[in-house]
C-alpha cells in the first residue's frame, strides 16, 4: 500500500453547518484539502451573505486536519 493511499484512507470527517440560511447542509471530507465559501470553485458552496467568497480551507496532512482562513483584507 502506498503513503498515499493510506493517508487517504484515514480522511474520515464531516463538515456540517450548525447555523444560518445553510443549516443542515454538510460535506464528506474525501480529499486532503478543501475548500469552503460562497464562490463557485469551492467543494462546499454557502449562501450566507456574511461569509466570504473562500472562507477556509482543511488540510489533512500526516493524519491531523488544519483549518486555515485568509488573511483579513484578502
Amino acid at each position: 500500500m502506498s503513503a498515499a493511499t493510506d493517508s487517504s484512507e484515514k480522511l474520515k470527517a464531516r463538515v456540517s453547518v450548525a447555523t444560518g440560511p445553510d443549516r443542515g447542509q454538510s460535506l464528506l471530507v474525501t480529499e486532503e484539502l478543501i475548500h469552503i465559501g460562497r464562490g463557485p470553485a469551492n467543494h462546499l458552496k454557502l449562501t450566507d451573505p456574511h461569509v466570504a467568497e473562500h472562507q477556509l480551507s482543511i488540510v489533512f496532512r500526516r493524519g491531523r486536519y488544519a483549518i486555515y482562513t485568509p488573511l483579513e483584507g484578502s
